[in-house]
């Protein structure tokens, strides 16, 4: 539902912290922390089930999990367009960092155990890291080549106070 025109204003992030918005890389790291890619997938999809089945209702818990995991993926959105930015920058330290993570990507892909620490994670045994499990199969060869063009693209369809009104 889109809301009136956009300000400047719009375009800047309101969530990341200053940290986040000096390297975006730390971000993405954070939601990714906070919980493992499966859950992240368990989630979204019990978000589909509940918007499209008539008749489900969350419980308490489940709802205040949702502000939570909402509040995340804005931010996570907030980081990506900035990346996004970096990546057109033509100021030598911005090309510096997008350069660094392209080359020393294993920062960003999981350890061998499953790390997430976040809250609802608490009583969550970690277990071997499965490949398979982790494996980007939405992504087509040349995108798993080169995952930054998903992040041009994905801003390419839409611009960052477009995905906030989306997601209100």
């Amino acid at each position: 539902m889109p809301f009136a025109n956009h300000t400047p204003y719009d375009y800047f992030p309101r969530r990341l912290h200053p940290q986040g918005i000096g390297n975006p890389y730390l971000a993405v790291h954070q939601f990714f922390d906070w919980e493992n890619l499966l859950e992240w997938r368990n989630q979204l999809d019990k978000w589909l089930y509940a918007a499209i089945k008539s008749g489900y209702q969350l419980n308490r818990d489940e709802l205040m999990e949702l502000f939570v995991r909402y509040e995340f993926i804005e931010l996570l959105v907030e980081a990506l367009s900035l990346v996004r930015r970096l990546m057109d920058s033509t100021y030598m330290p911005d090309r510096e960092l997008l350069l660094s993570m392209r080359n020393d990507s294993d920062k960003l892909i999981p350890d061998t155990v499953n790390t997430a620490h976040g809250y609802f994670n608490n009583g969550h045994n970690p277990k071997k890291f499965e490949r398979e499990e982790y494996y980007p199969f939405h992504l087509n060869a040349e995108e798993k080549e080169n995952p930054h063009r998903v992040i041009r693209d994905f801003f390419d369809y839409q611009n960052l106070p477009q995905y906030r009104d989306a997601l209100y």
